[in-house]
């Protein structure tokens, strides 16, 4: 049995297809969009040339037209915090004294136990209000929001 080039184009479409499963960007689905076309091009009975400029022109096309659409949608901006990341902006309160100088504190953020360092290296007496700016290892790095309270 003889393999005619439409086949071998749809082969590479279909290895490109599953390229793009391993990369990102949608680079190499334009291509194997683009041998897609070559290989329908091929079928028709149109000569080489003519296949190879099908296979650029709607690469380029699919490459400019539908590739800023799935970017919007694989955009990191919008992606959703999780774990320890999900924890900035988030309040809580000093369980024991915040002290830069005894490399002491902890705090309770969203009922758990945390390691607390104050930000600006204050010292924050228990029973303060904190919330959580950044994150440095095991430690949450903490700025005072209201003074002592009863909690």
């Amino acid at each position: 049995m003889d393999i005619e080039l439409w086949q071998l184009w749809i082969v590479a479409a279909m290895g490109l297809f599953i390229a793009e499963l391993l990369t990102p960007g949608f680079f190499t689905a334009a291509i194997g969009m683009g041998c897609l076309a070559a290989g329908l091009a091929h079928w028709m009975g149109w000569v080489i040339e003519v296949q190879i400029t099908v296979l650029f022109t709607v690469t380029l096309l699919v490459f400019l037209m539908l590739r800023p659409l799935f970017l919007k949608y694989l955009d990191s901006k919008t992606r959703i915090k999780t774990n320890t990341e999900a924890l900035i902006g988030k309040q809580g309160y000093v369980l024991e004294k915040i002290d830069p100088i005894a490399h002491s504190g902890r705090i309770i953020v969203g009922g758990e136990d945390w390691k607390g360092v104050s930000i600006d290296d204050a010292v924050i007496e228990p029973k303060t209000r904190v919330e959580v700016v950044r994150i440095d290892g095991t430690h949450l790095i903490v700025k005072q929001i209201s003074k002592r309270e009863d909690i």
